[in-house]
């Protein structure tokens, strides 16, 4: 059982929460805005912010290669920017450099250990290359800060049960269920696994909570 296809993790880490507050442009749009932020820093170097919103043009075009470049340049001038560690975690974690992707979120989690966007990039970073023990303290790190999410719920119990450890793998899907009873379907399906292959007997989510919130 595999939490999401490497595919989409570019819109659903990075395009979705990188991205967060930046509007919807235009392909036009945003060329324009690199052409003036690339004439911009040619004259002003170590500004950080441009660097950052360059970035981050790059990044709405799907323009890894060059997003990455600017946030490498805006690291340079600032190797504690936060933003800048995990936006370029995410952007590794894109590409599949997952040893990478983890030492940009642990760096950016040593400089702030309430980043959420770092302690979740990391810990599902973890569950793609299975090293589930390190992805279970990862997980319950960020749910501390966002007890909210239904899909980090369900990568947990993915995690959870990788490791033998079945009944909290169960209560972290009810907890999947009840936030976000969109996940019916990946729910009911690691619980068939549970249930047929680990020898668990018959757990169950109950009618009630599948169309709790619904």
């Amino acid at each position: 059982m595999r939490p999401q296809n490497r595919g989409s993790i570019m819109s659903k880490h990075v395009s979705d929460e990188m991205e967060q507050g930046q509007g919807t442009k235009s392909d036009s749009q945003l060329s324009q805005k690199i052409e003036e932020f690339t004439q911009y820093l040619s004259r002003n170097p170590s500004d950080e912010k441009a660097w950052e919103q360059l970035g981050m043009a790059y990044l709405e075009l799907s323009d890894i290669t060059n997003a990455i470049r600017c946030f490498d340049q805006v690291l340079n001038t600032n190797p504690e920017n936060n933003y800048a560690l995990v936006a370029k975690g995410y952007l590794l974690l894109a590409k599949g450099e997952f040893d990478k992707a983890i030492e940009y979120f642990k760096k950016a989690i040593e400089h702030n250990r309430r980043n959420k966007k770092a302690w979740e990039g990391l810990a599902f970073t973890q569950i793609l290359i299975e090293d589930t023990r390190s992805a279970i303290n990862s997980y319950s790190a960020y749910l501390t800060l966002a007890p909210n999410n239904g899909l980090a719920w369900y990568h947990i119990a993915i995690a959870y049960a990788f490791e033998g450890l079945y009944e909290e793998a169960i209560f972290a899907l009810e907890t999947a269920m009840t936030i976000d009873p969109s996940l019916s379907e990946d729910i009911l399906e690691l619980l068939e696994i549970i249930n047929s292959q680990i020898g668990l007997g018959n757990y169950e989510i109950s009618d009630e909570e599948l169309v709790d919130g619904s």
